[in-house]
């Protein structure tokens, strides 16, 4: 699978090269060498998705494999056992899913008790609505994996330990985040025998709450359930993953920051440079972005954040030496650049528009998101039982800020004002 990774970066590689010989042929009018430029960069693109399928799988297996052995180092069994249990639980999970607490064997529903009696008060009296005497189901760890990898694919980053700094937490309670700008301090000279200054380092504190979010409810048919070749973890998984990850990837993005909602990286990030066209961008703009963040974040960790629109643009600038700014990753994991900086695409960002903030560049991970580690589900039978289906309802929670002592580690681009 990994060669054929490779053979794939291989061929979009020339592809690219390709592109740019059209871009730079000044034989073809500008609508010809934007329009063939464009097919083949839908070609490229196709080819980075499926690289990035198989590169997301591998490293899945991976973490996934990694976490197991945590889990059973932690459990003080061995690996197979923790998998057989981890398999033990995800059947259990598919027959409570199926059938309801009544389907499950007197050790599945205590274990399920087990895991409740570890949430927060908050949650627990949320699962005891509306589901009778049966109450909440905890996801079991081996579906939440399957879960957050559904929720990742469609969060823009912003769960990505890749991109962000990510924290799971055990329970929900408010977390404060220490800060601290001493910037502006320095050291002293100082002749022999002579007492040194003090200099008070000044601490402030970002906290890091858990909102709750739910998936909304899924509906499936009672018919789809009993066949037995339905698989409901996968199916429950992609579904309840992909509706967490966009909410979490809007509010996380450009979330006010009040009433119950997180500082989203957009708002808490700082003006670093306003382009002079509402719908364009150019190499010097983005020169002065970056060098507008200072040069420890720009250096040690600089990234770019926009969307699919913003990269379109992107991909046909070129330096004052006629050389693109993107520029593809041709290794395993390396990837794509915006001059010289690698960038993710987060399709809550805006596009080009009128004061639209298009673009983040600086040490994005200084945002921080926290997750609270148990994730619940409710399955709802008595409200969907006239149309012959089963509800389920799965409940996650999270927050998230940027940890700016005053240094503004995140910047963004403004496009005009008109």
């Amino acid at each position: 699978m990994r060669e054929r990774a490779n053979q794939l970066r291989i061929e979009r590689g020339q592809i690219v090269a390709d592109a740019r010989r059209i871009l730079a042929d000044e034989k073809l009018s500008k609508e010809e060498r934007n329009a063939q430029f464009d097919a083949l960069m839908e070609k490229a693109d196709e080819l980075k998705s499926e690289i990035d399928r198989i590169e997301t799988l591998l490293a899945t297996e991976s973490a996934l494999e990694a976490r197991q052995e945590i889990g059973a180092r932690e459990a003080g069994v061995s690996l197979d056992q923790h998998q057989d249990t981890e398999e033990d639980e995800l059947r259990a999970f598919a027959r409570y899913c199926a059938g309801g607490y009544s389907a499950l064997t007197d050790e599945q529903r205590q274990a399920n008790a087990r895991r409740v009696q570890r949430l927060d008060p908050e949650i627990r009296a949320t699962m005891s609505t509306g589901t009778g005497s049966e109450g909440g189901y905890v996801i079991p760890e081996g579906f939440v994996n399957r879960l957050e990898i559904a929720a990742l694919a469609f969060s823009g980053g912003m769960i990505d330990p890749n991109v962000v700094t990510v924290m799971r937490t055990a329970t929900g309670n408010p977390l404060p985040m220490p800060t601290s700008d001493d910037t502006s301090n320095t050291g002293e000279r100082i002749a022999e025998n002579t007492q040194v200054a003090a200099q008070d380092v000044a601490f402030g504190q970002v906290m890091l709450n858990a909102y709750l979010y739910s998936s909304k409810v899924v509906k499936v048919p009672v018919t789809l359930m009993q066949d037995s070749a339905f698989d409901m973890n996968s199916f429950l998984a992609g579904r309840l993953g992909e509706r967490i990850g966009r909410i979490w990837n809007t509010d996380l993005t450009v979330g006010a920051g009040t009433a119950g909602i997180p500082n989203g990286i957009v708002t808490a990030s700082t003006e670093g440079k306003v382009a002079a066209s509402a719908t364009a961008i150019t190499e010097d703009e983005l020169i002065d972005l970056e060098h507008s963040v200072d040069s420890a974040y720009r250096e040690q960790g600089g990234r770019y954040m926009f969307n699919d629109t913003v990269l379109a643009l992107l991909r046909k600038l070129v330096d004052q030496n006629d050389r693109p700014l993107w520029a593809p990753g041709m290794t395993a994991n390396a990837p794509d650049r915006i001059h010289g900086y690698p960038y993710t695409i987060n399709p809550a960002m805006a596009s080009p528009a009128i004061d639209a903030k298009t673009i983040l560049f600086g040490m994005l991970s200084k945002y921080h998101t926290r997750i609270a580690r148990d994730m619940t589900l409710l399955r709802l039978v008595e409200r969907y039982a006239d149309y012959l289906q089963v509800g389920f309802l799965a409940f996650a929670r999270a927050d998230g800020d940027l940890l700016d002592a005053g240094t503004n580690p995140v910047k963004h681009l403004a496009q005009a004002a008109s």
